[in-house]
């Protein structure tokens, strides 16, 4: 019983280790891609600035080159999920760290 009990709580210990150290948890960012020259590129309420060549290229690929805010051709809007974390001193704002699926709708066209 005593053996059982020391098994138990030892998983129950180790259970916490398996946690992301980063402390990600699955982020959704949905808008249209936009390069905000001072605050950096951004996605609706994500941060992509943190983001690796290999997954900014991923959203790249699927959503095309981000708007500067001074334009408006890129009118794709974006789905991606990812893995993110608050970002300190902006509340609603997330950073996103590693991107795992990356989707685009594309808009109605209101005359038809």
């Amino acid at each position: 019983m005593l053996k059982t009990f020391a098994m138990l709580l030892t998983i129950v210990a180790l259970e916490g280790y398996a946690q992301p150290v980063s402390g990600a948890s699955t982020a959704f960012c949905d808008g249209t891609l936009t390069d905000q020259r001072v605050a950096g590129i951004s996605l609706g309420n994500c941060d992509l600035n943190s983001l690796s060549d290999v997954d900014y290229g991923k959203i790249t690929h699927i959503c095309g080159q981000p708007n500067s805010v001074d334009e408006d051709t890129n009118k794709a809007v974006c789905h991606v999920r990812g893995a993110g974390i608050p970002k300190k001193g902006f509340p609603g704002i997330v950073v996103l760290k590693h991107v795992y699926s990356v989707g685009k709708t594309l808009p109605q066209n209101d005359c038809e």
